[in-house]
């Protein structure tokens, strides 16, 4: 019996021996382990915010050969601008924009689908007007850049006017479709931010009436946006 005590008294100290070496690596494990904590910065708030963009657009338009005929081009330009709320609820924003086009061809007739020219000046001016909403993201710890998707609905004023026109051929009418969207932005200095961006919008019903949209068949005014913008976020 009193072997067996004396057994258990002497396990019974190498145990605490054992407790009391370990105690100081379980200390710098969690010092270490604090240290880390202590290392990762925290991710930054988001906070509301508004930005004003100034947008430079490249139009491919999807009724290429009805533009080709008129304007003898379906690769357009269109400058324009925007605002957008951010961060109106966990990355999701805002948008309303407008951009404007104009370009000076002239009036033709399809005749086995080919465009012949009448020599009577024709300007066509397209001025779309886009309310649409997204979703962004940051990139890297700083957040300095971010990419982004969305989508929305365009409404588009569209006009042709002739000096030489008769009655009727003159056309002002409005039309609405759809925009998807997705682009990238980088801040480049405080507040200034500059990006790329892809739209693809569909039109629908707003040509195929009259004169060579109707020759071609072709319906659609919408087409692929290629969008450079700088903006300034307040």
């Amino acid at each position: 019996m009193t072997r067996r005590v004396q057994t258990l008294r002497s396990m019974g100290a190498a145990l605490v021996l054992v407790t009391i070496s370990a105690l100081p690596a379980a200390a710098q494990t969690v010092a270490d382990a604090a240290v880390q904590v202590r290392r990762v910065p925290p991710r930054p708030r988001q906070h509301l915010g508004v930005r004003a963009l100034v947008s430079v657009d490249f139009d491919s338009m999807a009724a290429a050969n009805t533009f080709n005929a008129v304007l003898g081009t379906s690769a357009l330009s269109a400058r324009g601008g925007g605002a957008e709320v951010l961060n109106v609820w966990r990355g999701v924003f805002i948008r309303v924009a407008a951009t404007s086009v104009s370009k000076t061809g002239s009036r033709v007739v399809v005749v086995d689908k080919q465009a012949v020219s009448l020599g009577i000046p024709l300007t066509i001016e397209m001025r779309p007007v886009e309310f649409g909403a997204g979703w962004r993201s940051s990139i890297g710890p700083r957040q300095k850049a971010a990419w982004y998707v969305g989508g929305g609905l365009v409404h588009l004023v569209y006009r042709e006017t002739s000096k030489f026109a008769g009655v009727g051929d003159d056309t002002d009418m409005t039309f609405d479709g759809a925009v998807i969207f997705g682009g990238a932005d980088v801040k480049l200095w405080r507040f200034i931010v500059a990006g790329g961006e892809v739209q693809f919008r569909s039109i629908p019903n707003a040509l195929g009436d009259s004169g060579a949209s109707q020759a071609f068949k072709e319906t659609n005014l919408g087409g692929a946006t290629a969008r450079g913008l700088i903006g300034v976020r307040f």
